[in-house]
């Protein structure tokens, strides 16, 4: 049975869901890249000011197994990282590191509040 709707009809829905899509795409980077921010500010607040009775297994996850260099050198990773040219470049450094690359407000908020030696 032929389909009820007229070919502009089906072809404006498309539009409309791909639209859809590629915003909810877009949000999800970026409540992404917020969480992301937040914990590394989590991390130096844990480190700075321990939660009693959890020091020593917060220095031993961080600094003793070596996490925190692997935190440090994957954010200096996307702080280098360009913005991508389109958005097919954007989906594949999505697909290859969950964040792919920050804005540059998110550099901006990382460099004030997280300082890299």
């Amino acid at each position: 049975m032929p389909s009820s709707k007229a070919p502009e009809t089906a072809v404006s829905t498309r539009t409309h869901l791909h639209d859809f899509f590629a915003y909810m795409l877009t949000f999800s980077r970026l409540y992404s890249e917020k969480a992301y921010i937040l914990s590394r500010g989590f991390i130096k607040q844990a480190l700075t000011w321990p939660q009693a009775g959890l020091e020593n297994e917060i220095r031993h996850y961080y600094l003793a197994q070596g996490h925190l260099k692997e935190v440090i050198d994957h954010a200096r990773v996307l702080m280098e990282k360009e913005a991508p040219r389109d958005e097919d470049e954007a989906e594949e450094r999505w697909d290859a590191d969950v964040m792919g690359s920050l804005t540059a407000g998110a550099k901006l908020s990382l460099k004030v509040s997280h300082p890299f030696p």
